[in-house]
């Protein structure tokens, strides 16, 4: 039986009726409807050419569900090249611009492990370089879902023993993701991404997901796809869908911007003297609600943060997060995953990809660097 029928007995399980109604095939289809509902109207194409050995250029907004548009594609196509993979060999990497973007990829990912018996790792932020070949080395993993530099940086190490070579693991990859691609050379990655697809099979299949396609990721899709298949969504509607290469991207203020469906934007004029004021005052409004609140540095985090707790105190919990706290970042970010209510003081490393379910308010108390 397929990994995809697997699946499938699990969701039936949930609801046994199904395959009582249906046959094998229509029961997969309806069941994927159920589980991914309105997903598979817009990613649908995405995924048909994925595929089927073409690369794709999928622009669609922060929320659309860009992430199960490669995850099923690339246990597809993993599995349909052999069915067994041994622990230490890559069939796909995954490049997302932040540590937590990447644990949110792999939970993913998580869903679908115990019947397609695939493996996945993390490699990110600025721990131990050594932590991660040994726990390569003694793990495996054929799915790798990494940041640039911390990447980089792995490829360019052997370890002792000789289990650990990535520049010659690569050599399988039959799956490149970019996710969140825009994010991706915002952060000054463009070297790393060119460097990292200098090491991967020129016959790979390459995803190119992004909330926007700005003008200077011409040369990335130019030195990293094949005639890609360019996919425009909007909320769940597909609009455009051409093969061709993208030769002049528009520029960031011609970009078409759309919003999640359901997103309601609100803005309130202040002035610079009593912003502060203002969002005093709001978040006393909404002490039961859970709340993420934008500074435009890491400094205004800490000294806002610190600010915020001296005024509250005990009426709510409010944490703080930025690039700069690589230690104990994924633990606050998993605390105010789990938390009810709240407020979580942030940078724009929080924008992008993450998906933090039940915020009931995104406040945006500095001007954001790029409206997205």
């Amino acid at each position: 039986m397929s990994w995809k029928m697997n699946l499938i007995n699990q969701v039936n399980q949930v609801v046994p009726s199904f395959t009582d109604i249906f046959d094998e095939e229509t029961f997969y289809l309806t069941a994927f409807l159920f589980v991914i509902g309105s997903f598979l109207v817009a990613f649908k194409s995405c995924i048909e050419h994925f595929v089927s050995f073409k690369d794709v250029i999928v622009q669609a907004p922060t929320g659309s569900g860009k992430t199960l548009a490669y995850v099923l594609p690339v246990l597809e196509i993993l599995l349909k090249e052999k069915p067994e993979w041994k622990k230490s060999e890559i069939g796909a990497v995954i490049l997302v611009p932040s540590q937590e973007l990447a644990v949110q990829v792999e939970k993913v990912f998580s869903y679908f492990l115990n019947v397609t018996k695939l493996r996945t790792v993390i490699f990110s932020g600025k721990k131990n370089v050594k932590k991660d070949v040994k726990k390569f080395c003694k793990d495996g993993g054929n799915i790798i879902i990494a940041t640039p530099g911390r990447l980089e940086t792995l490829l360019n190490l052997n370890s002792e023993n000789g289990d650990f070579n990535l520049k010659v693991q690569f050599k399988m990859v039959e799956v490149f993701v970019l996710d969140e691609a825009d994010r991706l050379l915002e952060l000054g990655f463009s070297k790393s991404l060119t460097k990292i697809m200098s090491h991967l099979p020129k016959t790979r299949r390459t995803g190119l997901f992004s909330a926007t396609i700005p003008k200077n990721m011409a040369e990335l899709i130019k030195i990293g796809m094949r005639n890609p298949m360019l996919i425009v969504i909007d909320g769940h509607k597909l609009l455009l869908s051409e093969e061709a290469m993208l030769e002049k991207p528009m520029e960031n203020d011609q970009q078409t911007m759309s919003t999640p469906h359901g997103l309601k934007i609100y803005y309130s004029i202040v002035a610079p003297e009593a912003k502060l004021a203002v969002l005093r005052k709001f978040l006393l409004d909404h002490l039961n609600e859970k709340i993420l609140i934008f500074f435009s540095t890491c400094r205004c985090v800490d000294y806002f943060g610190e600010f915020l707790k001296k005024i509250f105190k005990k009426k709510t919990k409010i944490l703080t997060i930025h690039g700069k706290k690589q230690n104990g970042r994924q633990r606050i970010f998993n605390q105010f995953l789990k938390m009810k209510s709240g407020i979580l003081v942030a940078t724009d490393l929080m924008t992008r990809g993450i998906d933090v379910a039940d915020i009931d308010w995104v406040v945006q108390f500095d001007p954001p660097r790029q409206a997205r």
